[in-house]
């Protein structure tokens, strides 16, 4: 794709040479101006897709890498809607020319509009980079970088248990990501709105504690099923995951009732002070049961059930080294016909590497 934007922006530049054409001249060096431009956008978006999913493996945030190149595209696409619109003022711009009013108002109105959208590429690059579509491109990297480069790794953990809880670690944590990510700006929108803010830092901060234990378990099937192979108790690491994130629930919980308990205390909400109160207080005890138990479960997977949860990982083990997607051993190592010393040429990423646009 690279290539075939440069192609075309290299075709723009020799507009003005055509002597058929008449040469450099107002419409030509606009037409030349829209070629190059269009060029130069699928220039932008070949390389964002080449540096970003056809990376994936060597890069953390391929799709994010993808995605943000859609800014370079935008400004290159405005530039060549700017060309545009002078190529239309040019078409009328001769001495005594009857269009001229027209082409020049019309081609006004369209240099306006390929200015303004370029002028919105900074703003859209920005955007695409940071908050909440930051953590949606960084999930989807997540989840992605595991399936596409299934069949490379030499390492013990390349194995089709891991793979698949990886996938689904990526997925649950970055789901929790995002949503604390919203939860972070709900906490904060309320700072230019008179009286809002205690009423958006309760529901933001609910949201972000949400999103923070959906992340501990994800990382906990990630940290724990997901180096199954490699590991000698990978169940008691995700159980202990699971736990904390029941912990963190209730932790959450316990902070939204003592906001709750808080909210009426002074200003307009005082006469539902009473009620808050009680309801905050209620929210806090079940948040603080909530969070015993969690707690207790950690303890519990790190102490009495230690030994049931290595019983289940040997087992979890054993499929994980019958399910090898690396090496000679495994079953799906064979199949594969990979080896630890061919594992950089395997895999969906190869294939993306191979054939990035």
């Amino acid at each position: 794709m690279s290539g075939l934007g440069g192609a075309v922006s290299t075709i723009g530049s020799q507009l003005t040479n055509q002597s058929l054409l008449g040469g450099s001249n107002g419409t030509t060096q606009g037409l030349s101006g829209v070629i190059t431009n269009t060029g130069d956008a699928v220039t932008a978006l070949g390389n964002g897709v080449s540096n970003g999913l056809g990376q994936i493996g060597n890069s953390s945030d391929p799709v994010g890498t993808t995605v943000q190149s859609l800014g370079g595209v935008v400004d290159d696409s405005g530039k060549a809607v700017n060309d545009l619109g002078q190529t239309v003022t040019s078409v009328g711009d001769f001495q005594g020319s009857p269009i001229q009013p027209i082409t020049s108002t019309l081609g006004g109105a369209v240099s306006t509009v390929g200015n303004d959208v370029s002028a919105g590429s900074v703003p859209l690059t920005g955007a695409l980079s940071t908050g909440v579509v930051k953590s949606v491109t960084q999930t989807a990297s997540n989840v992605l970088t595991p399936v596409a480069t299934l069949g490379q790794s030499s390492s013990g953990n390349g194995n089709l248990v891991a793979t698949v809880s990886q996938v689904g670690g990526a997925a649950t944590s970055g789901t929790g990501n995002i949503v604390s990510s919203v939860g972070s700006q709900l906490a904060s929108a309320g700072g230019n709105i008179p009286g809002a803010s205690p009423l958006t830092q309760l529901v933001g901060n609910t949201v972000q504690g949400t999103g923070g234990a959906v992340t501990t378990l994800g990382n906990g099937v990630t940290n724990g099923l997901g180096q199954s192979g490699s590991i000698s108790n990978p169940v008691g690491v995700t159980a202990a995951g699971a736990t904390n994130s029941v912990t963190g629930v209730g932790q959450t919980l316990a902070g939204t009732g003592q906001a709750l308990a808080s909210v009426g205390g002074s200003g307009p909400a005082g006469s539902l002070s009473p009620v808050t109160s009680a309801v905050g207080n209620i929210v806090t005890a079940a948040g603080t049961t909530v969070a015993s138990v969690g707690g207790a479960g950690t303890g519990a997977v790190n102490g009495p059930l230690q030994p049931v949860t290595q019983g289940v990982s040997n087992v979890v083990n054993g499929v994980a080294g019958l399910t090898g997607t690396s090496g000679t051993g495994g079953l799906l190592g064979s199949l594969n016909g990979s080896s630890s010393s061919s594992s950089k040429s395997g895999g969906l990423s190869g294939l993306l590497g191979k054939h990035s646009l």
